[in-house]
């Protein structure tokens, strides 16, 4: 149960780093998406985060989508800085 639980939690996260990722308008980050195909959602995210920090015109959704990912992958201090970003 714990399993299919974690499962979830991942693919909600997944979602939301998509959704984040369309938002930043970002289609050639390549390592965005190696991380994301091999499942590595941490680090695709935190490459998101990377790009965003040179992105000053990237709005409230981008972040709100990224800390709900964070969020998501039990990252609560990386979640609570993109949340004061949003």
């Amino acid at each position: 149960m714990a399993d299919n639980h974690r499962d979830e939690l991942r693919e909600k996260a997944q979602a939301h780093l998509q959704d984040a990722h369309g938002k930043a308008g970002a289609p050639a980050l390549q390592a965005f998406g190696e991380h994301l195909s091999k499942g590595e959602l941490e680090a695709a995210a935190d490459e998101l985060a990377k790009h965003a920090e040179q992105r000053p015109d990237l709005a409230g959704p981008f972040w709100s989508a990224l800390a709900s990912a964070y969020e998501g992958l039990g990252l609560t201090v990386q979640a609570e800085r993109s949340r004061a970003r949003a």
